[in-house]
């Protein structure tokens, strides 16, 4: 062999040991650099961790139900996807009137992304928000940036509105017995409903008409606290009282005093349910002068839709009088009938037009 074929095959194996080592070097780095991204793969990329986490917790802490500050408005968040609606004040599209009311609709939550969808007379409500919640607050922030809600949480251990607001702390045994029912000022102005469960039903007149909201009270000793909001604001009327019988006497904090009466039904035989002869079309009469009206294909004034529903209102009775009272959409409806009681039917008759209807005891 010569002298040139050693030195080149020398060169060879040198070059091929060369090689050999800079691929395991480079082997052994790559490991490495595999090694430490298995190591720290969940710490990558923190924040992305942190939104999982959070949006897999918003998914279940946004379920039940949240109400607002006045405790009118709010949504329960149910886990199959739908979702209850209250709302005050909603201008619903093609009516284009502000209405109170409830709905039930759908929802999704993609990350802190949430879409609320439900339906009112045909018209479609479409919401997007921002959500988040801390302790038992939720926090909805539009899209826009524009608007700001926050509804606290309604823990299932309450068992009345009154608990959800700051105005009703008391429990429901403080309240007196006495003081449940309807009461109505002497200047008929003013009707205060007051149920067993400490929440309220407000009704303001005027000439012609009235409002009427819901609210909640709180009794404490001589004190009362009646808090309602109008849908401009929340209103908070604190007084002194006194009760005597079927009186009460309210001095607000300016000294002025209102005197209320107590109603109730005066004729016991009209106490109870009573149904058309369809029945699915009546009223339900109570001791504390408040009636269940249940009506099917009624055209509600104003909105001039015929709907299906059943709405809360007042009655009073003088002598073979009957006048009810109740509200539809901000729509105030009173109607009085002379009423007459034989055996299990009633008959009204409305003393505007003379129209007669019957009714039988459920």
């Amino acid at each position: 062999m010569s002298k040139t074929t050693k030195i080149m095959i020398v060169a060879l194996i040198v070059a091929l040991a060369i090689t050999i080592s800079a691929l395991a070097i480079s082997t052994a780095i790559k490991n490495k650099n595999e090694a430490a991204q298995q190591a720290t793969s969940g710490a990558v990329d923190p924040s992305s961790a942190a939104a999982e986490t959070s949006s897999a917790d918003l998914q279940s802490s946004i379920l039940g139900k949240w109400v607002d500050s006045a405790n009118m408005s709010g949504y329960d968040f149910h886990r199959d996807g739908t979702v209850d609606v209250t709302y005050v004040n909603l201008t619903v599209p093609v009516i284009n009137i502000p209405i109170n009311g409830s709905a039930k609709g759908s929802y999704t939550l993609n990350g802190n992304d949430l879409a609320v969808h439900f339906s009112i007379y045909t018209g479609n409500i479409d919401r997007y928000y921002k959500a988040s919640i801390e302790n038992d607050t939720l926090t909805l922030v539009s899209l826009d940036g524009e608007d700001t809600a926050t509804y606290m949480r309604v823990k299932s251990e309450t068992s009345s509105a009154a608990s959800t607001s700051s105005a009703a702390s008391q429990t429901e045994t403080l309240i007196p017995d006495s003081l449940i029912g309807l009461w109505k000022s002497s200047d008929n102005n003013v009707e205060y409903l007051f149920y067993e469960d400490g929440s309220a039903l407000i009704k303001l007149y005027t000439k012609d008409s009235f409002v009427s909201y819901k609210g909640v009270f709180v009794q404490d000793g001589d004190k009362l606290t009646v808090q309602y909001s109008t849908g401009t604001g929340k209103i908070t009327n604190k007084y002194k009282y006194t009760l005597s019988g079927l009186s009460m006497s309210l001095i607000d904090e300016n000294g002025s005093e209102i005197l209320f009466v107590k109603t109730a039904a005066e004729n016991g035989s009209l106490l109870g349910r009573w149904s058309d002869s369809s029945g699915m079309s009546g009223y339900e009469f109570k001791e504390n002068g408040v009636v269940d009206v249940t009506y099917v294909n009624f055209t509600v004034p104003v909105v001039n839709i015929p709907i299906n529903g059943k709405f809360t209102g007042t009655y009073t009775t003088s002598g073979n009088t009957l006048t009810i009272g109740y509200s539809i959409y901000s729509n105030s409806i009173s109607e009085t009938y002379y009423y007459d009681i034989e055996g299990s039917t009633l008959t009204l008759t409305n003393v505007s037009d003379g129209e007669k209807s019957t009714y039988i005891k459920q």
